[in-house]
């Protein structure tokens, strides 16, 4: 019967997505003090989801990683900082809304990485070179934004824009240079 054929598709679908999704217990482990830690002989697949308990994304975990391609987190993260270098150099094109704990982006965090898309609501801290060279990035939604490092969203080019809250109280040398913002609204800013 048709119906039976539909069905048996839509399983394949379903199979062939967690064949490339690797979950949380698969390929990490977290150390008592929360860093996050690749499992020894883990293979990373084009999806990971980083686990609950994970506190800090550590420096350089996927630096230069051509792998993964996508970030989820899971369900109750308890994220609270993305390492230097933790993308430097990567693959990675997706990455789900940042856990609302997630305060600080370190320096180079995603420097030269592929990512299109960053929704951080918690951050207050975006580091030096954090996004620069992410000429791929074309939106940045951060509402508690208070830093924002040097040279940080220097050479992303596919930004045009990006609303700066109220909190922002430093803007670091070169922040936007050689991105494709070419101006910056501080009027409704009294931190600066």
């Amino acid at each position: 019967s048709d119906e039976a054929v539909y069905e048996d598709e839509a399983e394949t679908d379903v199979v062939s997505e967690n064949a490339l999704k690797a979950s949380a217990s698969d390929c990490f482990s977290v150390a008592e003090d929360g860093t996050l830690q690749l499992k020894s002989g883990a293979s990373l697949k084009s999806t990971v989801v980083i686990p609950a308990d994970a506190l800090i994304i550590p420096k350089g975990i996927f630096t230069n990683d051509d792998t993964v391609k996508k970030v989820q987190f899971e369900d109750g993260s308890r994220l609270t900082t993305i390492g230097a270098d933790a993308f430097k150099g990567s693959s990675l094109e997706t990455i789900g809304d940042f856990p609302t704990g997630v305060s600080m982006i370190e320096e180079s965090a995603f420097s030269g990485a592929n990512v299109t898309r960053i929704s951080a609501g918690g951050v207050n801290t975006v580091g030096q070179y954090a996004f620069s060279g992410c000429t791929a990035l074309s939106y940045v939604s951060m509402s508690n934004l208070v830093t924002i490092g040097d040279y940080a969203f220097q050479g992303c080019s596919g930004l045009s824009q990006m609303a700066l809250v109220d909190t922002i109280s430093s803007i670091g040398v070169g922040a936007f240079s050689s991105s494709g913002i070419a101006s910056v609204d501080l009027s409704g800013n009294s931190s600066l």
